[in-house]
């Protein structure tokens, strides 16, 4: 037996220690049903930009299992970017809780793996689990490089839910506020003040710039080395803000190497990092052909308001 990993074990997975334990999370439906699927074993993975509450969907989908009376020992949580897990490997730290709990293969486990794009070599684990086991994996990532180059052992084996930030609905379940049957006038005030904040939910209940600026290095920077060796990182912070400006208006690659004074393989390069982490959406004219749409110039919105609102100089479409 693996001392380390056993205290990293029960370290992390209070409910071992606690069968009252439940995490402060607030539910957010739409995507707790989405993965709350019964009598399946496909892997479900949430993807989404960094913040924007993918680990709370994991913590609400534990906790509806311990309320549900799921044997308490047969959910494990495990974090990507936790030394334990690097350092052994994804498999070892498996097969160590297995033996711990005296478990096999037939039992049906529930395994969360937070920001499993950290882990080496994590897609075959889950494919040899999946093939092996009867276990249950709900994983998330926050780049969309975990669903190609990294996921193709994995096809047929999954489903895939983006998560965004935080809808108009959900950003009054978060501050508590309610739609007015008064008149449109408070209303139409919520909803320009939910323009304002965006819907990173952290942001949303903390009011600080500080933090959301934080959430943008975050997306930005934090994959670069690891995934894409990104040789000048500081014009993905410019190309960001240049896409704000140009908000309402298509934008080609070539304006932006014109624009920019870069070449056309390095605005290509860098635009997709944006989109693949999740900042960016591509949005193209509407139109009878797809072949004909999509070779328009698309419009680029970012996934959140906040995040233009504070990026903008002049965010003049925001009340």
């Amino acid at each position: 037996m693996n001392k380390i990993i056993t205290d990293y074990i029960y370290r992390t997975n209070f409910w071992l220690n606690d069968r009252s334990f439940r995490y402060d999370s607030i539910e957010r439906d739409f995507y707790l049903k989405k993965i709350s699927r019964d009598n399946d074993k496909l892997i479900d993975i949430l993807t989404g930009a960094r913040r924007a509450g993918k680990t709370y969907i994991l913590y609400s989908m534990i906790n509806k299992l311990l309320d549900n009376d799921i044997d308490c020992k047969k959910i494990l949580y495990l974090t990507g970017d936790s030394r334990e897990v690097k350092e052994f490997g994804l498999k070892a730290i498996i097969e160590e809780y297995i033996n711990l709990m005296k478990f096999n293969y037939r039992i049906k486990l529930f395994i969360f793996i937070d920001e499993v794009q950290e882990i080496k070599e994590w897609q075959n684990d889950i494919k040899f689990y999946y093939d092996s086991a009867f276990f249950k994996f709900y994983l998330t990532g926050s780049t969309g490089v975990i669903l190609n180059e990294k996921t193709s052992k994995l096809t047929g084996r999954f489903i895939r839910t983006n998560v965004l930030p935080l809808s108009f609905s959900e950003y009054l379940l978060f501050t508590g506020k309610r739609i007015s049957s008064s008149g449109t006038k408070k209303n139409i005030e919520l909803f320009e003040e939910y323009l304002r904040t965006g819907g990173y939910p952290e942001y949303v209940l903390k009011k600080n710039e500080d933090y959301l600026r934080q959430i943008i290095s975050g997306s930005l920077y934090r994959d670069l080395l690891s995934y894409y060796g990104i040789r000048n990182p500081a014009f993905l912070g410019e190309l960001l803000n240049y896409l704000v400006d140009k908000i309402c208006n298509p934008v080609s690659l070539l304006r932006i190497k014109n624009d920019l004074k870069v070449d056309y393989k390095t605005a290509k390069f860098y635009l997709k990092y944006l989109q693949d982490v999740f900042l960016v959406y591509p949005v193209y004219k509407f139109g009878r052909s797809y072949k004909i749409t999509k070779s328009s110039n698309p419009k680029y919105y970012l996934n959140d308001t906040g995040v233009i609102n504070l990026l903008s100089m002049s965010p003049s479409y925001l009340p």
